[in-house]
């Protein structure tokens, strides 16, 4: 049997009991996005025990268009230090930002947090004129365009075909052509595969050679 005393300075206690754990935030822009992160910071509330029990999202943004924009759309994601999923949503936010001006928001998010969130990213999706007009991503696109509102990280893999059977007493193979070392999957962030990745001859370096200018950081993560 277990007995629970309350005293007096209980109040005090539930404020003191959470403490804040900030998180490696990265922004993922997008050629040609009429919005553009100027601050970012994200971190969780977390018990005594270091379990997550809410997020915060801190972010000021600049519309860099000719036009005012009456809301944006981000989409963020979670992941753990492995650059594993750990949750993925959209954040909206509705207020007029005319051209040139900046906007501070924040978000908060409580309960039914991965235990091994340690990382934040965060792209923008969509952005709305205060005339109607849309600006979208290629990303969103994407989205609209898949049957279930979500792709798959390989996706672009071709189809598996299937090989005649050369001995009637053992079972048909599938033979998975995105296995094949001419086209090996890549992805920064998505470690789930569980097998080593095969790179072609020279092409580490070519990887690692990339110029600045033209790399485009938005496509580096399949979500």
């Amino acid at each position: 049997m277990f007995s629970t005393f309350i005293g007096t300075n209980n109040g005090c206690y539930a404020q003191q009991a959470s403490q804040e754990k900030a998180l490696s935030a990265d922004f993922f822009p997008e050629p040609g996005c009429p919005v553009q992160l100027t601050a970012l910071r994200s971190v969780l509330e977390i018990d005594p025990f270091g379990a997550p029990m809410a997020s915060k999202i801190y972010l000021t943004y600049t519309n860099n268009s000719s036009k005012p924009v009456s809301a944006v759309k981000f989409r963020c994601r979670y992941s753990d230090n492995a650059g594993k999923d750990c949750g993925t949503f959209h954040a909206p936010d509705a207020y007029l930002v005319p051209p040139g001006a900046s906007r501070s928001h924040k978000w908060k998010r409580e309960g039914g947090l991965h235990p091994r969130i340690a990382q934040f990213q965060i792209r923008v999706l969509q952005v709305k004129y205060d005339d109607g007009s849309m600006w979208v991503s290629e990303r969103m696109k994407e989205l609209s365009s898949s049957d279930n509102g979500e792709m798959s990280d390989d996706s672009s893999s071709p189809p598996q075909t299937k090989q005649p059977n050369q001995n009637p007493s053992l079972p048909s193979q599938v033979f998975d052509q995105s296995a094949t070392p001419t086209q090996p999957q890549q992805s920064s962030y998505d470690q789930t595969q569980g097998q080593p990745q095969q790179t072609q001859p020279g092409q580490e370096n070519q990887q690692n050679q990339t110029g600045q200018g033209s790399y485009d950081k938005s496509k580096e993560l399949p979500w």
